[in-house]
């Protein structure tokens, strides 16, 4: 049982570094809707499209690599129960994942406004 808590509170941080790598090496070509770094600000130019692509590639997978080092060190040092962990893992992920919406906005502001 312990194994599949330990695979939730992997979960989001190795999508965020696989995500993250996508977008940094292969991003999305053209502006579109279904694939990318999808804003009102990103989609203003194909020159902000690239850069948010790049940005919020390169930001998932550092924020996925001091996730992953987070739950690695929450599942093996703290005495709380696996399941409560996991839950934690999980809000701590999808706080940095809501986190870098305002931060690749920010740099797109200031690079293209």
């Amino acid at each position: 049982m312990n194994i599949i808590y330990w695979f939730i509170s992997l979960v989001v941080p190795f999508t965020m570094i696989f995500m993250g790598q996508i977008l940094e090496r292969n991003p999305p070509k053209e502006i579109n809707d279904f694939y990318g770094y999808r804003t009102k600000r990103s989609k203003k130019s194909q020159k902000a499209w690239d850069y948010a692509q790049v940005e919020c590639g390169n930001t998932w997978f550092k924020f996925g690599i001091g996730l992953l080092i987070i739950a690695i060190i929450l599942n093996l040092c703290i005495p709380i129960k696996i399941e409560i962990l996991s839950v934690v893992n999980i809000v701590i992920g999808v706080c940095a994942l809501i986190a870098t919406i305002p931060y690749v906005e920010n740099k797109l502001k200031k690079n293209f406004e």
